[in-house]
């Protein structure tokens, strides 16, 4: 399943930032998914329309990469139930860097491998987050620097 979710300023045209959310949790890809639209929506001042998909698994947001995507919120470990090919987000990172190398890429996960982090880190994701309950500040003014990055450019 693939939630949707449109945001246009009537008053203006600006850039359209395409973000994916991809987080195999219901709950919390549910979560991610309000919370980014919450920020779109405040952020409208400038212009620009979002368009925020969510995916639970790493296959169907590798399938809608190739008609781009501006930011990425991103878990590592994803279940891939009904796959033959059991994928990761270190797998969506690399297909991300060739079908679009712009994409920036924030990585909400709960490694427990910190050098697994800096590896994420050195393949040249935007940021790693830690998930827990508190990260959500923090998920967020990321995102709204990265969308100015991309609005700036």
């Amino acid at each position: 399943m693939c939630w949707h979710t449109q945001f246009k300023p009537s008053f203006m045209e600006g850039r359209n930032i395409k973000i994916f959310i991809v987080e195999d949790d219901k709950y919390f890809n549910h979560l991610l998914t309000r919370y980014v639209g919450v920020i779109c929506e405040n952020m409208q001042h400038n212009g620009s329309s979002f368009e925020i998909k969510s995916f639970p698994n790493a296959h169907q947001c590798i399938e809608e990469m190739g008609n781009g995507v501006d930011l990425m919120i991103l878990d590592y470990y994803l279940d891939n139930f009904n796959e033959a090919e059991a994928l990761t987000g270190e797998d969506v990172i690399s297909k991300a860097k060739t079908s679009c190398p712009e994409c920036k890429i924030i990585m909400v996960s709960s490694l427990k491998d910190r050098q697994k982090a800096t590896e994420l880190l050195n393949m040249g994701i935007y940021d790693y987050v830690d998930k827990n309950l508190s990260s959500s500040n923090r998920i967020g003014s990321l995102l709204q620097e990265a969308i100015r990055e991309k609005t700036i450019n």
